[in-house]
């Protein structure tokens, strides 16, 4: 009798289960189909509550914006408008940070208080926030420069020549600030400003100091160094012979970095050629090798078409 129902249970079985998955999947669906629309009315409460007589509130309210990243976006005005308390502002510039380039029209505000030493520590976020923005560079990169130069807060400096680095090319004018801070700044605004010199690159008035700094004992600023010569190209030419010897660097990171940097000076950089070939003997990855082999085919197919 067992045997002979087993077909029915079967079946049966089969249905219950189907019946809880569709349940199941039904009802882990329905709160997600609902959190886009929950997110903006939190975003609407925590708004309103920026305009709370409250500093505190004020505060609270901006850090939880921040938690809501882009999806705050619609937030911005009334952000902006937070930055001029001087309690609750660092949230504020946090949260239009988070924000990204759709806080563009909080630039001139953050470049305002940004210098301003009455506010304290929490500049940090404000400098931070430039970078993560990264619109406007026009007002936002002398205003992170001055701070990079002169600002008597370390850890500020330190993310504003982060920050600088965010901004990639259109902050050439600041390279020379940022080798300055590398040649004197402790260890880690030195690995911040040779990071952001990478980004950046610079102009044919930065090179004989980026050379010089492909000689420093600290592989981050050897990379970085590298990295902007690398972006510069073709009138780089005086750092080929260093960067020859750095495809023998100790670390292979600013080995990979060479090797690109002499495929973008291209055929000036042909007195390398012989190095990058040796290279290709040494086992350091992949993608050394492919770009060892990328850079030597960049020089020669130059040369040959000079």
């Amino acid at each position: 009798m067992f045997s002979k129902n087993i077909p029915t249970l079967l079946m049966t079985s089969a249905f219950a289960l189907g019946v809880s998955l569709t349940v199941g999947l039904s009802t882990y669906l329905a709160p997600n189909a609902q959190a886009a629309d929950f997110r903006q009315s939190d975003v609407d409460a925590q708004v309103a509550l920026l305009s709370s007589d409250s500093s505190q509130t004020r505060k609270q309210a901006a850090y939880h914006l921040s938690e809501m990243g882009k999806d705050a976006k619609r937030a911005v005005p009334a952000l902006i408008e937070t930055l001029k308390d001087p309690i609750a502002f660092g949230e504020a510039a946090s949260a239009l940070g988070k924000i990204g380039p759709d806080a563009a029209a909080a630039v001139p505000e953050l470049v305002k208080i940004l210098p301003d030493t009455q506010l304290g520590y929490d500049r940090c976020y404000v400098a931070t926030a430039l970078g993560s923005i990264g619109q406007n560079s026009e007002l936002a990169v002398p205003a992170l420069q001055k701070i990079v130069a002169s600002d008597d807060e370390t850890t500020l400096r330190r993310l504003a020549a982060m920050a600088l680095g965010d901004f990639g090319p259109t902050a050439k004018d600041s390279v020379g600030v940022l080798i300055e801070a590398v040649k004197t700044g402790d260890a880690e605004m030195r690995a911040a400003s040779a990071r952001s010199i990478g980004q950046i690159g610079g102009a044919d008035r930065d090179i004989a100091a980026l050379v010089g700094l492909l000689n420093d004992e600290v592989d981050s600023v050897r990379l970085g160094a590298t990295r902007a010569l690398a972006r510069i190209g073709t009138e780089a030419v005086s750092g080929v012979p260093k960067l020859a010897d750095l495809l023998k660097d100790n670390s292979d990171e600013v080995c990979l970095a060479a090797a690109q940097a002499l495929g973008a000076i291209g055929q000036e950089a042909k007195p390398a050629v012989p190095a990058l070939k040796a290279a290709l003997k040494v086992d350091k990855g992949d993608d050394f090798r492919t770009n060892v082999l990328d850079a030597i085919k960049k020089i020669e197919r130059r040369t040959k078409n000079q």
